[in-house]
Formats: structure tokens, C-alpha cells, sequence
């Protein structure tokens, strides 16, 4: 229950006007999360000689979502909680992109 309860204050306080504001940065932040961060994975899973299914475990996890625990994090620690938000709704929300793609991909494999 915590992870929904998280999103769901997260998202309360966000309007679309902050998430406008933020929004190259937050897309930028999400993307590289999203796309690079897997894409490198592969690369060092494939030079490490992993095989499919401990690729695709691998791959999974580095395409996981913003934590919703970095919100809070940033929050007392004074940094920019709209970016933080913001960051977490888009990551989110393009997480299913990568995620479909991979099991869809190494999931024959296994």
C-alpha cells in the first residue's frame, strides 16, 4: 500500500502549471532512465556474458521508475519538489515502453 499512497500524494500536490514549468527537465531526467540507462545494461550484459533471463531481470530494474521515496527525500532536504514530482509521474508513465519492450523481447528467450 505505501507505493500507491506515495504516487497518489505525490500527484495531489502537483499541478499541471508546476509540471509545465519543469517539463524538459523532468522528460530529459525520465528519458535517460528510461532509455539510456537499460540500453547500457544490455551493453554490460552482454560483455559480462549473462545470459536471457538474468539480462532481462537485469534490464527490468534499471527500467524501474523514479523512486517515489526520492519526493520525500528531496522534499526535506529542501531541494525542488516539483521537479522531484514531476520527474516521478513521467518516469512512471513511460516506464511501460520499456518494460513491455524488454519482456517481450527476452520473455521467448526464457
Amino acid at each position: 500500500m505505501a507505493l500507491p499512497l506515495a504516487l497518489i500524494s505525490i500527484g495531489s500536490s502537483l499541478t499541471f502549471g508546476k509540471i509545465r514549468g519543469n517539463i524538459v527537465a523532468a522528460a530529459a531526467a525520465s528519458v535517460v532512465n528510461m532509455f539510456a540507462l537499460p540500453a547500457l545494461g544490455w551493453i554490460a550484459a552482454a560483455f559480462l556474458g549473462m545470459n536471457g533471463t538474468e539480462t532481462m531481470i537485469a534490464l527490468i530494474l534499471l527500467a524501474y521508475p523514479a523512486a517515489s521515496s526520492s519526493y520525500v527525500m528531496v522534499q526535506q532536504l529542501g531541494g525542488d519538489e516539483t521537479l522531484a514530482g514531476s520527474t516521478i509521474v513521467i518516469s512512471t508513465l513511460l516506464s511501460i515502453i520499456p518494460i513491455t519492450m524488454i519482456i517481450a523481447f527476452f520473455g521467448q528467450a526464457i
